[in-house]
């Protein structure tokens, strides 16, 4: 019997796995406990028959929630102001878009989501399954929590829990509180964590008391839990992908000639020990940067792309360790095996570290720009210059480098005559 499954719901890119399930897959094996993934994503991004929209969706955030939020909240909620997407909040509409066209969509796609939802619960042998994991990250809640309210009204003897970002601090609390269907929320790192609780469930038939950063309700309140062990990342297991490439090749085969492995070579954010950024909302209660050795992200990087036949690399990363510049980027150019590596990273390194980039195979990247304006730069925290950026993204240009970067505004104490200034300084940089 497979104890444990994971499952990855709307709205997420079908273009790379998930980094999360496929590493506690792997953690559960080698403690003995037989787990599937479920790539959820993947088959209702074939269900709703327009895939280029459910990317466009998938990279707009949050705006996909409110797809399955009738199969969360009701129908009553669905006739609701917010329901009927009257009140659309869409402040950066995709191009060629405007806010009824995506309203429009955003219902059309609901229409599909109950149906989708009780094909989901009538394909999959439940039986098979003690415990039913959900990552939640960006717009992936209120699907996950759909499914698992279904989950738990057919089967009640199912422990239900929760995990990703979705679920740090109050928001977990929080899911516990709201929604009596979720049995466990982990807040922080699971890898230690949910063998942990899985282990004693299925072995003693135990809660996960004295777990840290497992949060569960116990005699009807709720017992929450400090955040997750830190594991030693060169001790971690390789993730396992494997049913992430079946269901591609089964429901959305166009995609495996651009799929991506999604690898992470490290957690936190070593900028921010220095000086964290205020608008941080990945790393805001735990900096502590740590990062595999550059031998041990090599060979995974090796391995992994032989194992799956795939040459494309998206880094799950915050932020590339400036080390990386020292023997792992220069080992990876070496080798050559690699048709497009994707990170994040400052945009302070130098020309020759954007060329080491390159010769890696960062074709496209994502640069921490922010803002075009010094003032705004240094409310932000961010470390770097007005001229800094400008020289960043013209090295960049000049290298054939695509960098994916954002304006970002709203920050207290702000000056809207910084905000002059880079409206008239963008048409003279174009």
């Amino acid at each position: 019997m497979n104890r444990v499954l994971l499952i990855s719901m709307p709205f997420v890119s079908v273009r790379y796995p998930s980094p999360a399930l496929s590493l506690l897959k792997s953690i559960l094996q080698e403690n003995g406990v037989q787990c599937d993934v479920a790539y959820l994503n993947v088959i209702f991004h074939a269900y709703v028959g327009h895939p280029e929209i459910y990317e466009a969706i998938a990279d707009f955030l949050i705006v996909g929630e409110t797809v399955f939020g009738p199969e969360l909240f009701g129908e009553q909620w669905g006739q609701s102001d917010r329901g009927n997407l009257a009140q659309l909040d869409a402040p950066l509409l995709p191009a060629g878009s405007t806010r009824d066209s995506i309203r429009d969509t955003l219902l059309r796609l609901r229409a599909t989501a109950g149906s989708f939802l009780q094909m989901c619960l009538s394909r999959i042998n439940w039986d098979n399954y003690d415990i039913v994991g959900f990552t939640s990250v960006y717009s992936q809640q209120v699907a996950s929590l759909a499914l698992a309210r279904h989950i738990k009204e057919r089967f009640p003897d199912k422990v239900i829990a929760f995990g990703g970002a979705n679920c740090e601090d109050e928001m977990g609390r929080a899911l516990l509180r709201l929604f009596p269907f979720v049995d466990w929320v982990f807040n922080g790192e699971a890898d230690v964590s949910f063998p942990l609780a899985v282990t004693r469930k299925l072995h003693e038939g135990k809660q996960p008391e004295n777990i840290p950063g497992v949060s569960y309700r116990c005699n009807g309140e709720i017992v929450a839990q400090h955040r997750g062990l830190s594991p030693e990342l060169d001790a971690l297991p390789y993730p396992d992908f494997e049913e992430y490439f079946k269901v591609l090749k089964k429901w959305a085969p166009d995609y495996l000639s651009v799929a991506s492995l999604s690898l992470e070579l490290s957690r936190g954010c070593w900028w921010g020990k220095k000086s964290q950024c205020i608008f941080c909302g990945l790393n805001c209660k735990k900096l502590d940067y740590r990062r595999k050795s550059a031998k041990r992200a090599e060979t995974e990087i090796k391995t992994l792309t032989g194992r799956y036949g795939i040459d494309r690399v998206i880094l799950a990363d915050s932020v590339l360790d400036m080390s990386a510049f020292k023997t792992f980027l220069p080992a990876l150019a070496e080798w050559g095996g690699l048709e497009e590596l994707f990170l994040e990273a400052r945009a302070s390194l130098s020309l020759d570290q954007l060329r080491m980039l390159k010769a890696a195979g960062v074709k496209s990247f994502q640069p921490g720009i922010e803002s075009l304006d010094s003032e705004v730069l240094t409310l932000m925290h961010k470390g770097t210059t007005l001229l800094q950026n400008i020289q960043f993204l013209k090295w960049s240009r000049e290298l054939d480098i695509f960098p994916t970067w954002n304006l970002l505004y709203g920050f207290p104490g702000e000056s809207p005559a910084a905000y002059r200034r880079m409206a008239d300084l963008i048409p003279v940089i174009l």
